[in-house]
């Protein structure tokens, strides 16, 4: 049968613009993890693993471009409005960018009883990623 449930918001199009403004980004959606023990003996893969994140994004955000990469008409549009709404880069790339929705992420974290003690973002990064 149906569930029933709702939307938090009654218009979350709004409350995403407003989120976006006072906070300067939207949540973090993706996380590359990668065993510390790894890390230490391929100082080089934290690195290597991030530019081959970006690619993908690029070649993601590429299909945007196109007009037809999708078959709802209205997608398109969407798109437009978006990039003209968030003015700024909506997914900033690197550690010092994205360092205070980490923070962020973390306090909430602790603070829902999902991780156990905080820990400033610098102690979850590989050394050579904190000057990206």
């Amino acid at each position: 049968g149906e569930i029933p449930a709702r939307r938090l918001f009654l218009d979350p199009e709004l409350e995403e613009e407003r989120y976006f403004n006072e906070v300067g980004s939207f949540p973090i959606m993706h996380v590359i993890a990668i065993q510390e023990s790894l890390a230490n003996k391929r100082p080089e893969l934290p690195l290597e693993l991030m530019k081959i994140f970006h690619s993908a994004f690029d070649i993601a955000e590429g299909y945007y471009a196109d007009p037809n990469w999708s078959m709802l008409p209205g997608c398109r549009h969407q798109f437009e409005k978006d990039r003209d709404r968030f003015k700024r880069k909506e997914w900033p790339r690197g550690f010092e960018a994205n360092r205070s929705n980490i923070d962020m992420l973390m306090r909430y974290a602790v603070d829902q009883g999902i991780g156990a003690e905080y820990r400033p973002p610098e102690a979850l990064f590989a050394e050579v990623t904190l000057e990206t």
